[in-house]
């Protein structure tokens, strides 16, 4: 068993692999119709490299293999990716579900672009667009 220190615990591997992709799912995944689906397999990523952190340490534990920080890194990556991107995840869904008046969405985005005629078009969330009367915007919310 003495010779197992050598060698880097496969599951710790895998969990550091999983949250790798996670986050590069969470970033680079296009936007508009297909948000939520990439949204979605970024919750599946999260909860596997949590599950897979999980078992790599107790794995550690027992054979004294070398992986014990990757497994820390991806259970606390897994828990941050999982609470981060299952908020977006239901932000969108309420977005979808209320109607809301412009002077209550645009208070709450940034990234205005003023259209010219009285109105500007915000991005909330980089994901979409909301049309407001450019009358109920601040100063800095104008890129």
């Amino acid at each position: 068993m003495g010779s197992n220190k050598s060698k880097t615990n496969l599951f710790a591997i895998l969990s550091l692999v999983a949250i790798i992709i996670d986050v590069l799912v969470f970033i680079i995944w296009p936007d508009g119709d297909t948000a939520k689906l990439g949204l979605a397999i970024c919750i599946i990523f999260a909860i596997v490299a949590f599950v897979l952190g999980i078992i790599s340490r107790k794995q550690i534990k027992k054979s004294n293999e070398k992986g014990k920080g990757m497994a820390l890194i991806s259970l606390i990556l897994g828990i941050i990716m999982f609470i981060w991107t299952g908020y977006t995840l239901i932000v969108m869904y309420a977005i979808e579900d209320i109607e809301f008046n412009d002077q209550i969405m645009c208070s709450q985005v940034t990234d205005c672009v003023d259209n010219g005629d009285g109105t500007s078009t915000c991005s909330l969330s980089g994901v979409y667009e909301i049309p407001c009367s450019t009358d109920v915007l601040t100063e800095e919310q104008f890129k």
